[in-house]
């Protein structure tokens, strides 16, 4: 049976239930318009018929798309005035008509404010004599950028105006950085540790803090999710890579006891001699160290025409890493 068509059921019918999980509901919502993208995983079953997607606005609740699938996207639409928000419902439709919410959430448009400021460095740890560069970046659209560096950072490329600047390790420690960026609405800063700088000697100790851990995707995966983290960059073949085929993929590395964290690096399928399957197109990494409060650290798009993908951070404290891949191709993460 086709979307539209009309089926006779017996009487006595009583459509078993459609288990949905792992529903996500995101959208790119600026000031003034936005998109939606939905995702979920489902067992199928005879009685099931379809999925109805519905956004509640300004305009009332609107029928926006219909799907059998696992994820629908809703394209770019103004902002109606005085919308905050939206409600997004993911509905299923049963071949007897019945309807079920599987998911409501609410969705908000963004409301513009003083900019917040996230430093990228490269790298997060160092020697002294090194130059690191550092980075500036805020939401909103900043147009001024004010550094202050302490006596022992000096600045050795760029003007303390600049959104990039570089600078150099004068001594071991923590250095405290502060930059402000400044738009329309006002001014945010950042004001925290945003490199190491070792000794020649605990600068060696840097390592792998992954290799030996345990990996767990938590789904149906093709490959084991132990491959993410045994050190290989570039496998013989696909199999000894990580695969996930899941709407929504995911895998957790439990460190065990807490570790600093600087960068990640994930090495992708185009490594592989003659690999078909493409590179991940979006990423996220996550740190945690109790399971349950995550700490976003690195968020990548547009990554697919990259073979190794590489994200620095501020020095944070760890023990839990979570990286969602936001695609459904096969990913090798043995330094993540």
């Amino acid at each position: 049976m086709k979307l539209g068509e009309i089926a006779i059921l017996p009487a006595n019918y009583n459509p078993a239930a459609v288990a949905v999980s792992d529903v996500k509901i995101e959208g790119d919502m600026t000031a003034t318009d936005g998109d939606l993208r939905l995702s979920w995983s489902y067992d199928y079953n005879d009685d099931f018929d379809h999925f109805d997607i519905y956004v509640t606005g300004a305009k009332g609740r609107r029928l926006v798309g219909q799907t059998r699938g696992e994820g629908f996207y809703v394209p770019r639409f103004k902002r109606e005035n005085g919308e905050n928000n939206l409600k997004v419902e993911l509905v299923t439709v049963m071949k007897d008509g019945k309807t079920t919410v599987a998911k409501s959430e609410n969705v908000s448009f963004h409301i513009v404010a003083a900019p917040v400021v996230t430093v990228i460095p490269v790298k997060s740890y160092a020697k002294v004599g090194d130059v690191i560069s550092l980075t500036a970046k805020g939401t909103d659209n900043p147009t001024s950028f004010k550094w202050t560096l302490p006596a022992d950072v000096k600045l050795v490329r760029g003007e303390l105006t600049d959104a990039t600047i570089e600078v150099e390790a004068l001594k071991e420690g923590k250095p405290e950085i502060k930059v402000e960026l400044t738009n329309a609405q006002g001014t945010g800063s950042f004001k925290g540790v945003a490199f190491d700088v070792f000794s020649d000697l605990a600068y060696k100790e840097v390592h792998n803090a992954a290799i030996g851990k345990i990996a767990d995707c938590g789904r149906a995966v093709i490959g084991e999710a132990a491959y993410l983290i045994d050190g290989v960059s570039k496998p013989n073949n696909k199999d000894y890579c990580w695969s996930d085929i899941s709407t929504a993929p995911y895998a957790v590395i439990d460190l065990k006891t807490p570790h600093t964290l600087y960068d990640f690096t994930v090495y992708d399928c185009k490594l592989l001699t003659g690999a078909s399957e493409g590179n991940i197109a979006n990423y996220r990494i996550l740190v945690s160290d109790n399971g349950s409060d995550w700490k976003e650290v690195a968020d990548a798009t547009e990554t697919q025409n990259e073979n190794v993908h590489t994200a620095n951070i501020i020095p944070t404290v760890g023990a839990i890493r979570n990286a969602s891949a936001l695609c459904r191709q096969a990913i090798h993460l043995p330094y993540l």
